[in-house]
């Protein structure tokens, strides 16, 4: 397992238990205790070295975002040489936090974990953060993120907390939900009043990332007086099966809606398939879209179905493994970066989702070359780059 301060920068080796108290008549000794430590610890991991991280979905296997999210962690993980094992609690808190310690403590691995790729879940920060503080294991938080007032920020009060890889998702709910109204409206699909009628499908009430994203419905609604939205359905899972049942129960109640907002690409999906069993026609009478970049709701948008995917998110887990890598082996992205690594939402429609699908609809990330992203193995790199342009130009060999 890996330990040490934060700020000083990791150490690996085994877990290293740190005093809280020191008495001041005998701080000579703590001086020379923290020398003697400072030769017998080993430095950072060698480059031959090969870590072991664990990467964590609060949702079951299968869901089409989380799938996509680990098969990019994977392949930037067999390009840096790190082994991965990956837990999914299907929402469960409990099963999460003894996932956390499992992994940490080395339980049910060939050793201690060298990091952890987690996300929030349910309201569970506290216990989440008190598992990685408790065994000292080096976190990037992703996806689901904490609320910075309530938490801080990492490092802060949890140091062990080494950082987080964000984009602005309630950008990314306004981003679709203008886009959508304002489509709508350019077709005539208007109510009787004059406005736009929407529904919206959204994630679990008790999700931070639901708040953020419904947070970007409510925006584009609350600036447009020529739009009615109807009512926000909420999924536990976010899945297509939910998206399905909720918009036959949505167009039923609402006839008048012809719009309806997705949480993400698998709500969008099963909207699609609800739609067209209650008699509507997706992309013609209905329109909807989502988020997140998933295959089959970018095959949607190349034929028509849905307008548009807002996304790219689900890159941040392989972030997560450049960026604890790079940490492990002594290049701190805090000094540069600082903690909070902010990536683009990026939209992808009928213009450039054929361009898009070309070069990645056959799933393969090991086409990318993400050695060229980390630091310790670029040491001319000033800053790091995790914009889409720079996955095209990765491509170039």
């Amino acid at each position: 397992m890996l330990n040490g301060s934060s700020d000083a920068g990791p150490c690996s080796g085994q877990r290293v238990v740190e005093s809280r108290e020191v008495i001041p008549r005998f701080a000579w000794c703590a001086g020379l205790l923290l020398m003697v430590f400072a030769v017998l610890l080993p430095g950072p991991l060698r480059a031959e070295e090969r870590p072991l991280f664990a990467w964590f979905s609060d949702l079951k296997p299968g869901q089409a975002f989380w799938e996509l999210h680990k098969a990019f962690t994977l392949a930037a993980a067999r390009d840096l040489n790190v082994d991965i094992t990956t837990y999914w609690s299907a929402k469960d808190q409990h099963l999460y936090e003894r996932q956390l310690n499992a992994a940490a403590t080395g339980e049910d691995l060939r050793k201690p974990a060298d990091g952890l790729i987690f996300v929030n879940m349910k309201k569970q920060g506290r216990r989440i953060l008190g598992a990685i503080e408790r065994n000292a294991v080096p976190a990037m938080l992703n996806v689901d993120l904490l609320d910075h007032a309530e938490f801080g920020k990492p490092r802060e009060r949890y140091r062990h907390w080494i950082g987080e890889m964000q984009v602005d998702e309630e950008e990314a709910g306004y981003i679709l939900a203008t886009r959508l109204i304002r489509e709508a409206r350019q077709r005539g699909m208007v109510s009787e009043d004059g406005k736009v009628h929407l529904i919206a499908i959204s994630g679990h009430v008790a999700d931070h990332l639901t708040h953020l994203r419904t947070g970007g419905l409510k925006r584009a609604v609350e600036e447009d007086p020529g739009v009615v939205l109807e009512q926000i359905f909420h999924t536990k899972f976010w899945s297509r099966e939910e998206g399905r049942k909720l918009v036959r129960t949505g167009l039923r109640r609402y006839p008048q809606a012809t719009v309806v907002w997705s949480i993400n690409d698998g709500v969008a999906l099963g909207v699609i398939e609800g739609a067209k069993a209650v008699g509507r026609t997706p992309g013609s009478d209905l329109l909807t879209g989502g988020m997140d970049w998933v295959m089959e709701g970018l095959d949607a948008v190349a034929k028509g179905e849905s307008l548009l995917s807002v996304g790219g998110m689900f890159m941040h887990g392989g972030w997560s493994v450049v960026l604890l890598y790079d940490y492990l082996h002594g290049n701190d992205f805090r000094v540069d970066e600082g903690v909070v690594l902010k990536t683009a939402n990026g939209v992808l429609d009928s213009e450039n989702v054929a361009q898009y699908l070309a070069l990645f609809a056959d799933g393969n990330w090991d086409k990318v070359d993400f050695r060229r992203f980390s630091k310790v193995l670029n040491p001319e790199m000033e800053r790091y780059d995790f914009s889409h342009a720079a996955i095209l130009r990765s491509l170039e060999r």
